[in-house]
């Protein structure tokens, strides 16, 4: 759809309407020489919301954001709101535990996203957050924090893996600080004090620590701080987080594009095209497939966001898909039952929703007319129950 400018506007005054209702949420009429009151209420709207936009342009935006947690898919809603920021020359800033508050502020030109925009971070899990003391010397310093201030593990992670601790987490990837939390939870008082005592020496790297307090460091008595037996049921308690850890960790890139968009709604680090141009040649994001001319050829890579399986009026089958990026969306189809069957052969199974693609297709229009598809693996573990099914990683 293309932008039209309006020329004119003229007022019509005031007129007798009827209001229609219809057993359908799909609907599309138009009815000839009546005014529909439903139209022009949305007519009015859009007006005065493209007047605000266009001349109160970082509050509009920012009351847009806030009041996208009432909607019924919040993080999609902040997902199509971000990918408008950059036409304006606005940053949507990420969480960050010295910086932001409680909802979203203005932070110079840009706006920077509140704590209470993470998943998971509703509710009673807030004021536990907003308790939080941000001063922190080292690693340890935050984990006695975020147990001081009675954070849960899984708001842990949430905070961990949207990047909210960046600032502070220093050399560690986001993986190893959440797994060294989820190690630190397990650990007695006695256990921590030790650790804490050989912090320093060791670079903060608990699971070294632990590892030498078991071997190679004994207290007074001769003894290793740490008893085999003990040592076992650690490994056991935490083995989960730890499987979890190695798996996401092989994938640092693909992981923070996954966990930014599970926690925030959209990802600020990386974009499929960085991802996965390191494997394919010849990428291109969405935004350049859209500015690409009629009956070319194209590649790129995208998430499904929406799939439906129709019949044309001829009787041939065909998949409908709406595809996404970080910045915006193409329409794309792929006809004919032997492509959609080769589609199923090579990539063993049947296209899904938030299946990540890599597409080659020639553009019609505003449409993709697809030749092949490629389904990326997603090695990705967001929960550990997520591991269930699969096999322990060495």
């Amino acid at each position: 759809m293309q932008a039209q400018r309006i020329k004119s506007v003229k007022s019509l005054g005031k007129k007798k309407c009827l209001d229609f209702t219809v057993d359908s949420r799909d609907h599309n009429f138009y009815a000839e020489g009546i005014v529909v009151s439903n139209c022009y209420a949305y007519s009015y709207i859009t007006a005065y919301t493209t007047y605000l936009k266009a001349n109160h342009t970082f509050e509009y935006f920012m009351s847009c954001l806030k009041m996208a947690q009432f909607e019924d898919q919040p993080l999609e809603c902040i997902d199509g709101i971000q990918s408008e920021l950059p036409f304006f020359n606005i940053q949507l800033l990420p969480p960050d535990i010295l910086k932001s508050t409680e909802d979203y502020s203005l932070e110079g030109r840009n706006i920077r996203m509140g704590i209470n925009a993470i998943k998971g971070l509703a509710g009673a899990a807030l004021p536990k957050v907003k308790s939080f003391k941000a001063a922190v010397n080292n690693k340890f310093d935050l984990f006695v924090n975020l147990q001081s201030a009675k954070i849960p593990v899984n708001v842990a992670a949430s905070l961990i893996l949207s990047g909210c601790f960046d600032s502070i987490r220093g050399e560690v990837s986001r993986n190893k600080l959440l797994l060294e939390f989820e190690l630190w939870k397990e650990l007695t008082d006695k256990e921590l004090v030790n650790c804490y005592a050989f912090g320093s020496k060791y670079n903060y790297d608990l699971m070294t620590i632990v590892k030498e307090m078991s071997s190679n460091l004994h207290n007074e008595k001769g003894k290793p701080y740490i008893k085999d037996s003990r040592l076992t049921t650690l490994k056991k308690d935490y083995d989960p987080a730890k499987q979890k850890y190695l798996r996401n960790s092989a994938f640092e890139e693909l992981c923070a594009y996954i966990m930014e968009t599970e926690y925030l709604g959209f990802s600020y680090s990386y974009t499929l095209k960085n991802i996965y141009s390191k494997w394919v040649k010849d990428l291109s994001t969405i935004s350049e497939v859209n500015n690409t001319d009629s009956n070319q050829k194209v590649r790129f890579v995208a998430i499904i966001k929406e799939l439906k399986k129709k019949v044309s009026k001829k009787k041939v089958p065909y998949i409908a898909l709406e595809l996404r990026d970080e910045r915006a969306s193409i329409k794309a189809m792929i006809f004919k039952e032997d492509r959609i069957e080769a589609s199923k052969e090579f990539n063993k199974k049947d296209l899904e929703e938030d299946d990540i693609i890599i597409v080659n297709g020639l553009k019609k229009d505003d449409v993709v007319f697809i030749d092949s598809v490629s389904i990326q693996d997603n090695p990705i573990i967001i929960k550990k129950s997520d591991l269930k099914n699969e096999k322990e990683i060495k």
